[in-house]
């Protein structure tokens, strides 16, 4: 297995003669045997991001690195990366075995190390099996077994994954999850990764990169993006169901900090210690509230910090359900015991856990809160 190279991206841009520019400038450092997951709604760029990565696509502007070693003219052959698809793209004529093992023979190594390396591939994806068989006699998850094996035999610096769980059923896209990063553990491999499902995300990266209409709008831990979001953008993008972002408030009075929202005005929510400072050295600012639905509660009791709403769907899902309340002009969903007894039509008293609270501001979106380490 050769070393794990780092992957830096200085400034790449991708413009099309049409004149439309698919990613704008972007400035990412891979560190050598990091797993990072590129994630965003489809035309955010990140599959050409990746692409460029690859020298599948030409790039406009910026200076790409693999290992130190500036490639933007080097043809793909040259970069020492191999990359995984969504469509598998195996050779339908040729068995396993000769599926993993053609790139090396194409580069004409010894027969014996060929097989040394397809059989340890094998060893790993638990393919061993199956070698002798063609792809149409495997499943679904079968065949991105055998093309990520083809990928690990050629022992490159980075692997790129451009979506490759899509055409999985939910089941097998769960367990090609665990056997990735099981992989990535073993191999110690600098990994990228494409995809748009926020839980392959989530599970897979040491960092994620959320991406928006060409542009990176976060880069950090899965734990940090999810709860510390940068703007409004990553909030609603993540998060399943997402977080309920509302309208509102923020005015500091006498030494403390409160938030209102433009649905409840007469409710005020205490801010948290480190938050005040956005509040206590201005009067009265607007800004966007944000909550995700497992950080509010729903309950009988009135209080000055409770919000009425009424309920208009309940989702049961077994272990949960989730509760979508009106309140105003606004819909809040929060995610509920399934104990917790509610109908169509009841009043309830909203809260939140205000040490939970996000607040962005209302004219740029830009979180107010300091991003935790």
């Amino acid at each position: 297995m050769s070393s794990p190279s780092t992957v830096e991206l200085e400034g790449i841009r991708k413009e099309y003669d049409s004149g439309v520019v698919a990613v704008h400038g972007v400035d990412l450092s891979v560190p050598a045997g990091e797993f990072i997951v590129l994630v965003g709604p489809s035309g955010c760029g990140k599959s050409t991001t990746l692409r460029m990565v690859a020298g599948l696509e030409a790039i406009t502007a910026g200076t790409l690195k693999i290992g130190g070693r500036v490639v933007n003219d080097l043809p793909p052959s040259d970069r020492d990366i191999a990359m995984v698809f969504q469509s598998y793209a195996l050779y339908p004529h040729m068995t396993v075995r000769d599926n993993m093992a053609f790139a090396l023979k194409l580069r004409k190594r010894p027969a014996a190390e060929i097989a040394e390396k397809v059989n340890a591939a094998a060893g790993i994806l638990g393919l061993v099996p199956l070698l002798d068989r063609t792809p149409r006699q495997l499943s679904g998850g079968q065949r991105q077994r055998v093309a990520i094996g083809r990928a690990i035999v050629r022992e490159p610096s980075a692997f790129l994954f451009d979506e490759p769980l899509s055409n999985l059923d939910a089941a097998l896209r769960g367990e090609m999850r665990r056997e990735l990063a099981a992989i990535h553990r073993r191999l110690g491999a600098t990994m990228m990764y494409v995809t748009h499902d926020q839980v392959e995300a989530m599970t897979l990266g040491d960092r994620i990169v959320v991406m928006h209409e060409g542009r990176v709008r976060q880069v950090d831990t899965p734990a940090n993006v999810y709860n510390h979001p940068l703007d409004t953008f990553v909030a609603a993008f993540l998060g399943s169901p997402p977080m309920n972002l509302l309208k509102g408030s923020i005015v500091g009075e006498a030494g403390r900090a409160y938030a209102t929202l433009a649905e409840a005005p007469s409710v005020r929510m205490e801010l948290p210690d480190e938050l005040r400072a956005h509040v206590l050295a201005s009067e009265t600012r607007d800004v966007i509230v944000g909550m995700r639905p497992e950080h509010l509660a729903v309950s009988t009791d009135d209080g000055t910090d409770a919000v009425p709403a009424t309920v208009e769907l309940v989702e049961p899902l077994g272990h949960e359900q989730l509760l979508h309340l009106r309140t105003g002009g606004a819909t809040i969903t929060v995610r509920s015991d399934p104990g917790l007894r509610a109908r169509v039509g009841d009043v309830v008293r909203l809260r939140a856990r205000r040490e939970k609270m996000q607040l962005f501001d209302a004219g740029t979106g830009k979180t107010l809160r300091a991003l935790s380490s």
